[in-house]
């Protein structure tokens, strides 16, 4: 295991702890709509899910197509199916999906609840770390096949206004 995976699983151990948890918000990268792709994104979401308490509630889900075009209905509400059977849904964002419009949820703060990424380059928050999965689609590939996280070093919330902003992780040389 990489030491950045060990960070991330620290942060979601951490997380986990709160006397009250955090929330999930979900964005799903889809840079491409095949099947072996959403097969990944599915065994991610598994191989996530596995490290979250089922108390953590998912109250948002957004998916980000950069392949030209929407992304189909019907690869929506699969993904939506696989990540109800991995994750408890919040009663808001229950009712959205069954109306086939996954996003939608209540008025949070950011500090309310933890980003998950799936997908190649796709970005967690979780509490103040941020993770980026590996951006290489070939790599993130052989790495979900093999069942390992993706996750790179984690950099942090930098708060300097009202706006949050993600500082890159820092160097080896960085001695802070």
């Amino acid at each position: 295991m990489t030491d950045a995976e060990c960070e991330f699983l620290a942060a979601v151990e951490s997380s986990n702890g709160d006397l009250i948890p955090r929330l999930l918000s979900f964005h799903v990268c889809l840079p491409i709509c095949t099947e072996a792709y959403l097969a990944r994104v599915e065994r991610e979401l598994c191989l996530v899910a596995r490290h979250f308490d089922r108390d953590r509630e998912v109250f948002r889900i957004n998916f980000d197509a950069t392949a030209p075009g929407r992304i189909p209905p019907a690869v929506k509400s699969k993904l939506v199916c696989a990540i109800r059977t991995q994750f408890h849904f919040t009663s808001a964002l229950h009712e959205a999906s069954r109306n086939d419009e996954p996003g939608v949820g209540r008025c949070i703060t950011s500090s309310d609840w933890d980003q998950l990424g799936f997908g190649v380059g796709a970005a967690s928050r979780i509490g103040d770390r941020v993770f980026r999965n590996v951006k290489d689609l070939s790599a993130w590939e052989r790495a979900i096949d093999r069942g390992r996280l993706t996750v790179g070093p984690a950099g942090r919330m930098v708060v300097t206004s009202r706006h949050d902003t993600i500082a890159p992780p820092a160097s080896s040389g960085d001695r802070r």
